[in-house]
């Protein structure tokens, strides 16, 4: 494991750092494993390598400021079954540049990230209205999940189901939150230290932040939950995760459908969830509730995806 020392943010003003495209064939992927052991890092490349293939992995711990780099060999056990073998290798002297530029500007970033805001994307003034409440900010801690340091949480007028269909809702979201000045310039520096690395899809992002989102209307009435990642290359908001109004964990995949029951307290509710789901349905296959029942004041659902009968097929 590698020891990044700090930089200074003149260095960074100064651009003496090596943001260099290096070609697909040699491009290394960015993991994110804060607070980790040099057994937890191997843990996190082996489980990403369960969906990916990648030739060299760098896996960074933001909260200890080091890294690992692993080339991985695809090699036959002793049960003729191919596994991933691991060896630690060297960052090359651009990697570890832009490592440390992440570093620094990330711990920069931190240090202006508001406490607590609540931003409406209906106003037109471009202001936001600051909370007074406690302070939300909390000690950084390991997430072996998400491999996320959390930070805190503010607040947004808008529904969950709409932040996460629109995109311009999260891009509004994410510059309004991020309007100072020097944090623009801040990401500037993160997206060209991390344009020499590959980010994964399901990575989100590739500085180990993410912030929790509380959604309610003009009246403070609450519309659900998301806790998202920092996305300085697209400059957006990514959902790891939310939950409505009725905390039922959204669907953020098809998959995530199927065998589980949504609890709707409205009409209304369900409706909007009905509505969020239509996204996975096809020309081929309907998404909807299968069966129901009550308990107490919440009617219980199933729901399924299902191919469509044709009245053809159905007559039949």
């Amino acid at each position: 494991m590698q020891m990044i020392k700090p930089l200074t943010l003149s260095l960074l003003a100064t651009g003496l750092f090596s943001a260099v495209n290096v070609s697909a064939a040699t491009e290394t992927t960015l993991l994110t494993c804060n607070g980790c052991s040099p057994t937890q890092m191997e843990a996190v490349t082996q489980h990403h390598l369960r969906t990916h293939k990648d030739e060299f992995i760098a896996v960074v711990d933001y909260q200890n400021e080091q890294a690992s780099k692993f080339q991985v060999n695809p090699v036959t056990n002793k049960y003729g079954k191919t596994v991933n073998q691991l060896t630690a290798v060297e960052l090359t002297t651009e990697e570890a540049d832009n490592i440390k530029a992440v570093i620094e500007a990330r711990k920069a970033l931190v240090e202006l990230m508001p406490e607590s805001v609540v931003i409406n994307p209906e106003a037109t003034d471009g202001t936001k209205s600051h909370f007074h409440a406690h302070t939300l900010k909390t000690k950084p801690s390991f997430n072996f999940d998400y491999q996320y340091l959390y930070y805190g949480s503010f607040k947004q007028q808008v529904n969950v189901y709409d932040f996460m269909q629109a995109s311009y809702l999260r891009n509004k979201a994410y510059h309004e939150y991020f309007g100072d000045n020097y944090a623009t310039y801040l990401f500037s520096m993160l997206s060209k230290a991390l344009i020499s690395f590959k980010l994964p899809m399901d990575v989100y992002d590739g500085i180990g932040l993410h912030l929790n989102i509380q959604f309610e209307n003009a009246n403070q009435a609450y519309l659900g939950t998301a806790q998202v990642a920092i996305d300085p290359k697209k400059e957006t908001f990514n959902v790891i995760s939310a939950s409505d109004a009725d905390k039922n964990t959204v669907p953020v995949k098809k998959e995530d459908i199927a065998g589980q029951m949504f609890a709707f307290s409205s009409d209304d509710n369900k409706a909007a969830f009905d509505s969020y789901i239509e996204q996975f349905a096809s020309a081929s296959e309907k998404c909807q509730s299968v069966s129901s029942r009550q308990l107490g004041e919440v009617s219980l659902h199933a729901y399924q995806c299902n191919a469509v009968v044709s009245d053809t097929a159905a007559a039949k």
